[in-house]
């Protein structure tokens, strides 16, 4: 028995190995994943719950993919390596997923305005409060316990940056030009920070961009470096990039495919965009409910912020009406 997306309010596992009040059917395995429980309790010796994340008097249990809830042998205990989120809505203090667009979100200029594929690679230094540049034969090695795995099973927070030398590739020139692509500042703090902090540990990080020069987006992407040693490819999850196949100028189909790939529900995601061209903030929100936050100047550490604040807001709102 799957059960998704639920609140049970007020409820109580009657039997051991048995059932869900609030009508579920009687099992002694039930997969329940994002669900709200508040103020339930196990009424019997016996009855485990096991594998949510929960306050240990069962009172606000928020559930993760893949949790598991059981009534088996033992006393009401709850068993995750995790550990419990209290009963503030802290376990939708940040989105499940975090989408950008990438031309004139992320970084400039928008990839149909360059000549040719941006191949050459440039060096400065990676940090945003350094204004030391240097070139690539100063870069030292990347601080970093383990590398990441792209479905983010492992912690962003493995990734450490040198604290005095942050050399690497800032941006990418077409040959023979002056052209060169470059992160917007606040979008480089921001992917810092989503690198850095531990907080972010378990967001997964995605592309939503309908790029017309796709190949030259993925160059990018694969070259640009957040701290040494990390590129912007190694945060990013997922990625949905073009205009053609099952994607089209409209974001819904990139989010379409996002949600079917990583089953996060839109109600958990947040997206930046710079709606220069159309307002694909507002088409996503009106066709899934995915909160969205306009950068028309490229993307602002404040506005990254803010976007932040508007997730946790819409959540709070959600589950206190």
């Amino acid at each position: 028995m799957v059960i998704t997306g639920s609140a049970f309010v007020g409820n109580k596992v009657s039997d051991a190995g048995g059932a869900i009040g609030n009508g579920g059917e009687g099992s002694s395995s039930v997969t329940i994943t994002r669900s709200q429980f508040i103020n339930n309790t196990a009424d019997v010796s016996g009855s485990s719950f096991e594998g949510n994340t929960a306050s240990n008097d069962s009172n606000n249990i928020w559930n993760k993919p893949g949790d598991v809830f059981t009534c088996n042998d033992g006393t009401n205990t709850f068993n995750n390596p995790d550990g419990n989120y209290p009963s503030d809505l802290q376990r939708y203090d940040l989105p499940t997923m975090i989408v950008f667009d990438l031309d004139d979100c992320l970084w400039t200029p928008e990839m149909h305005e360059l000549y040719e594929m941006p191949s050459i690679p440039i060096q400065g230094n990676l940090n945003p409060d350094h204004e030391t540049k240097a070139s690539s034969s100063s870069r030292k090695q990347p601080r970093r316990t383990a590398k990441r795995k792209l479905n983010a099973s492992n912690s962003k927070a493995n990734l450490r940056a040198d604290d005095t030398t942050e050399i690497g590739t800032v941006g990418m020139r077409v040959p023979g030009t002056s052209q060169t692509v470059y992160l917007y500042d606040g979008a480089r703090r921001a992917l810092r920070e989503i690198a850095l902090d531990e907080k972010y540990s378990n967001v997964l990080i995605a592309v939503a961009s309908s790029s017309l020069e796709p190949t030259y987006s993925h160059q990018c992407l694969n070259h640009v470096e957040i701290i040494p040693g990390v590129t912007m490819r190694y945060i990013f999850d997922f990625d949905e990039i073009g205009r053609t196949g099952h994607l089209t100028s409209r974001k819904t189909t990139h989010f379409e495919s996002l949600h079917r790939r990583s089953h996060v529900p839109y109600e958990e995601m947040l997206f930046f965009d710079d709606c220069n061209w159309a307002d694909h903030v507002q088409d996503v929100r009106e066709s899934f409910g995915v909160v969205g936050v306009r950068t028309p100047n490229g993307l602002q550490i404040d506005e990254f912020h803010a976007g932040l604040d508007k997730f946790r807001k819409s959540i709070q709102e959600k589950f206190s009406a």
